[in-house]
C-alpha cells in the first residue's frame, strides 16, 4: 500500500511538471542570456532571440541589433533624405507588452510615411534605465549609426537625474578610444558576476522553474521574500505597500536643478534633443485602506516639469508635452495606459498611448525637421 501511495505521488508530480513544462509558455515570461555589446557598452538581450512577455500585456519581442527590442532588420546605410533617431527610455518605451507591430518605433515610422517624411526610428530603451545609463551611450552611437536626434520619453520625471560627480564629455570620449582598443575577451571580462550567474541559470533551467524560484524567493517588486508565519505582529515595513497612492504635489524641499541635467545631456551629444513628456495619466488610483478608485487627471508633478520647461527654453532643448493627448484619448474611452488582462488607467503605455506619443512626434518632425547630415 505504501509503495503504491509513494509512487502515484512520484507519477503525479511528474505528470503535473510535465504539464507545467508545456503550458507555461502561455503563461511565463521567458529569462535570455544577456550580452555585454561592444557598441553601447551596456548588457543587452542577443540579437535574433525572441523575448517572451506574459505578465501586463501579452506578447513577444524580436530582439534586433545592438539589442534593439522590435527591431530585428539589419539597419541599411542611411539614405541622404533619412531622419534617423535614437529613442530612449525605460520599459515605458521598451514595450515589452505589445506586440512588434504596434511598438513605438513602429507606429513613429507608419505615420511618418504617411505624412511623407522619411524616418527611421530606432529603439534603445531598456527596462529600469534612466539618465545615468543613457548619457553615456549617446555620443558612442552618434557616428556610427549615424544619428540625427535623440528622443528622451520620460514617463516619471525622476528618471532626468543628474549624473552624479562632475561631467565631462571628453571622458566620454577618452573612454570610447579605450574602448575601442578592448578585444572580445577584455569586453566579457567587464560583465558583472551577477550577470554571469544569471546567464547560467538562463541557458540551463527553463523558464518556469526560475519563475518558480524567484516567487519563492523575492516578491514581486523584488524585495526578498519573508516568512508567511512568524510569532509577534507584523513589522511595519513587511506591509503591503501602496503602490496606487498618487503624492498630493510635485514640490519637494530639494527641487531639481534642470540646468544641471540639461547641460550634461548636451555636453553629452552634438545631435537634437527632444525630451517627451508621457506620465501615467489620467490614473486610476486607490488611497491607502481604501476599496474605492478614482480618476485622477492632474499631474503631480506639473511644478517641476513647468521648471523643466522654463530650463529647456533657455537651454535651447526641445520639450514635448504630451499629457492633454493622453488625456483626450481616455476621454474618448481609449485608455492610453494598461491592459485587457491587468487594470486600465495603471501600469504601461499600451498601443492607444505608443499612437498618441507617435503622432505628436511626426507632427514635431514634420514641422521641425532639420536637413539630415
Amino acid at each position: 500500500m505504501l509503495h503504491r501511495f509513494v509512487a502515484q505521488w512520484i507519477a503525479g508530480a511528474i505528470l503535473g511538471t510535465a504539464v507545467i513544462a508545456m503550458t507555461s509558455p502561455w503563461f511565463i515570461r521567458s529569462y535570455l542570456p544577456q550580452r555585454f555589446d561592444s557598441l553601447r557598452r551596456v548588457a543587452v538581450l542577443p540579437p535574433g532571440a525572441a523575448y517572451r512577455w506574459r505578465s501586463e500585456g501579452y506578447a513577444t519581442t524580436q530582439i534586433g541589433p545592438l539589442g534593439m527590442p522590435g527591431r530585428d532588420a539589419v539597419l541599411a546605410p542611411k539614405d541622404a533624405a533619412e531622419f534617423r533617431i535614437a529613442i530612449w527610455g525605460d520599459s515605458q518605451a521598451e514595450g515589452v507588452c505589445l506586440d512588434d507591430a504596434v511598438k513605438l518605433h513602429q507606429q513613429i515610422e507608419h505615420f511618418a510615411r504617411a505624412a511623407g517624411i522619411d524616418v527611421v526610428a530606432l529603439p534603445m530603451a531598456r527596462s529600469g534605465d534612466k539618465m545615468a545609463d543613457w548619457i553615456g551611450q549617446l555620443s558612442r552611437i552618434d557616428d556610427p549609426l549615424s544619428i540625427d536626434a535623440h528622443v528622451f520619453l520620460v514617463a516619471e520625471l525622476s528618471d532626468l537625474e543628474a549624473v552624479d560627480g562632475e561631467f565631462i564629455a571628453a571622458d566620454l570620449v577618452a573612454a570610447d578610444l579605450v574602448a575601442a582598443e578592448l578585444d572580445a575577451a577584455e569586453l566579457d571580462a567587464e560583465e558583472s558576476e551577477t550577470m554571469r550567474r544569471r546567464n547560467q541559470l538562463a541557458t540551463k533551467l527553463p523558464a518556469f522553474v526560475i519563475h518558480a524560484g524567484r516567487r519563492l524567493l523575492q516578491t514581486a517588486d523584488g524585495r526578498p521574500r519573508p516568512l508567511r508565519f512568524r510569532v509577534g505582529p507584523v513589522p511595519q515595513n513587511d506591509a503591503v505597500p501602496q503602490n496606487d497612492a498618487v503624492p498630493l504635489d510635485g514640490t519637494t524641499s530639494n527641487p531639481t536643478d534642470w540646468q544641471t541635467v540639461l547641460l550634461q545631456l548636451k555636453s553629452a551629444t552634438d545631435r537634437s534633443i527632444l525630451i517627451v513628456y508621457a506620465p501615467n495619466l489620467p490614473a486610476i488610483v486607490r488611497a491607502p485602506g481604501s476599496l474605492t478608485s478614482r480618476v485622477v487627471s492632474e499631474d503631480p508633478w506639473h511644478e517641476s516639469f513647468q521648471r523643466l520647461t522654463d530650463a529647456a527654453a533657455s537651454a535651447n532643448v526641445a520639450i514635448l508635452d504630451v499629457r492633454s493627448n493622453l488625456l483626450a484619448a481616455a476621454e474618448s474611452n481609449a485608455w492610453p495606459h494598461g491592459f485587457h488582462n491587468g487594470r486600465f488607467g495603471s501600469g504601461h503605455l499600451n498601443a492607444t498611448g505608443y499612437e498618441q506619443i507617435a503622432r505628436r512626434l511626426v507632427d514635431h518632425f514634420e514641422r521641425n525637421l532639420t536637413p539630415a547630415r
